[in-house]
């Protein structure tokens, strides 16, 4: 009995979830649930405890999804409604976890969880990339990431993109304490995973790539602005490089920063970024109209594309809104989105209080992620969020690594 209460249960649980990079939904949903068992097991067991929750994230947290199932009650079809809700499920499981359950993570466990899921990252850039190479070779085809042909695995660029800055953040914020050996695996596994943030010609990841850069240069006090200067010019020479090299992210760039490109999407073949815009033009009117109460996740959308509809684009697919807080401004209504915004800002000063530049960067890539992405309405997009916040929660101080 002595020896099952060492064990901590809600760690382990952690570890099987790290790595849901690799997994498919239906192992997901198995890893989560072992999860939960795990914690709850832990509750009774394990001697490790927190000394002190923060009640007040929790406590938004719960509120924020409470607010989500009520937009059931615009829902024609409340089966649908929890459909729409069922993959975001993940954001009341985990802060009621964080509320049941009082173990906590030292920084070696952190430490763990972090390179257990840097290496599933790494196991699906891989797999990835040599599906490409090999789907290029068969097909005749130019190389690039044929994301949408990748068997197995989920590999949508906003979120797998994000999962390798994830790791390049923890790879850089603990070289310091690494050896030599582990030094030179951790520069070979960042350089892979820029290069695939770029292969992949994810814009919105290399921009926050470049932030937190600039953040993480000019924030180190003993390197000297001669050198800082030297590292600033390298690094934009070769994101310069980059865009004019890779045809995807030039294509993508050149659409971005094209004044005459950024128009309405009236044309059969619209770009990307003009897909976006005109899926924000359907947007504001009907969050004009709703910006109280909003009208149900599944009724925004259907307004969206029925608004859509009248550019007669080429492509008859159905759109989402590209950006989660008019998502749950037009979902949800402005309560819902401002208690979002204040549980950003709790996370973000409980990690400027703890001076984790870990967290810091997560939240800030996250934050604006959801500029261009519903990711908190997605399995893949909540599972990583949750899995990082609940080892960021749960985690004693870390030290600042210099």
């Amino acid at each position: 009995m002595s020896s099952t209460k060492n064990i901590n249960f809600e760690y382990l649980g952690l570890i099987i979830l790290s790595f849901f990079p690799l997994y498919s939904f239906f192992l997901v949903s198995v890893a989560i649930f072992i999860y939960v068992i795990f914690a709850l097991i832990s509750k009774f067991t394990n001697k490790k405890r927190l000394r002190k929750k923060n009640h007040t994230i929790i406590f938004l947290h719960i509120v924020f999804y409470l607010l989500l199932i009520a937009r059931l009650f615009f829902t024609e079809n409340p089966i649908e409604g929890l459909k729409d809700l069922q993959p975001s499920l993940s954001l009341i499981i985990f802060p009621l976890i964080w509320l049941i359950s009082n173990t906590s993570l030292d920084n070696k466990e952190s430490d763990t969880l972090f390179k257990y899921f840097t290496l599933s990252s790494f196991i699906l850039g891989l797999y990835i990339l040599f599906f490409s190479l090999y789907f290029a070779f068969t097909t005749n085809q130019d190389f690039t990431i044929y994301y949408e042909q990748v068997k197995y695995f989920y590999a949508h660029p906003s979120y797998v993109t994000l999962y390798f800055l994830a790791s390049i953040i923890f790879l850089f914020l603990t070289f310091g304490k690494r050896s030599k050996r582990i030094k030179i695996v951790s520069i070979l596994l960042i350089g892979f995973f820029i290069f695939m943030i770029f292969v992949f010609s994810s814009r919105i990841v290399v921009l926050i790539l470049f932030i937190i850069g600039l953040f993480e240069l000019f924030r180190r006090v003993h390197i000297s602005t001669y050198k800082k200067m030297m590292i600033l010019m390298f690094s934009c020479l070769i994101i310069l490089a980059s865009v004019f090299l890779i045809k995807p992210l030039h294509k993508k760039v050149k659409e971005t920063i094209n004044p005459s490109a950024l128009v309405l999407p009236q044309k059969k073949f619209p770009t990307s970024t003009q897909i976006r815009l005109g899926i924000y033009n359907c947007s504001y009117p009907i969050i004009k109209e709703n910006w109280l109460l909003g009208i149900g996740g599944i009724n925004f959308e259907r307004e969206i594309n029925i608004c859509y509809d009248k550019f007669n684009n080429h492509d008859k697919i159905s759109y989402n809104s590209h950006n989660y807080y008019l998502y749950v401004l037009g979902s949800s209504g402005i309560f819902c989105l401002l208690i979002l915004l204040l549980l950003l800002f709790y996370h973000f000063k409980n990690a400027i209080y703890r001076l984790d530049y870990f967290y810091i960067y997560f939240l800030l890539a996250l934050i604006i992620t959801l500029l261009t992405e519903n990711f908190l309405s997605r399995v893949y997009g909540v599972v990583f969020t949750m899995f990082f916040l609940t080892v960021f929660m749960k985690s004693k101080m870390r030290e600042t690594n210099e």
